[in-house]
């Protein structure tokens, strides 16, 4: 089952933890969404936790704020 943007926009509204990101070059959402949370899928959540309203772009030096998802192993390097 999916969860739906009402449900997952309450989820991030709960979200306490979150780490800062600097894009680097060749990173987009989908990559950082791999990177922290081993799913590509979940780049809406970075895109909807900082506001963009475009998900797709991000500009390298850009600061995100990647936020912990109850329930998802979250991975900090």
């Amino acid at each position: 089952e999916g969860v739906s943007s009402e449900e997952l926009a309450g989820e991030i509204i709960a979200v306490k933890r979150y780490i800062m990101h600097t894009v680097q070059p060749e990173e987009s959402l989908s990559k950082l969404a791999m990177e922290y949370y081993g799913d590509y899928s979940k780049f809406h959540v970075i895109a909807q936790f900082n506001n963009l309203e475009d998900g797709t772009s991000v500009r390298v030096g850009q600061e995100l704020k990647i936020p912990e998802i109850e329930g998802v192993p979250f991975q900090v390097e």
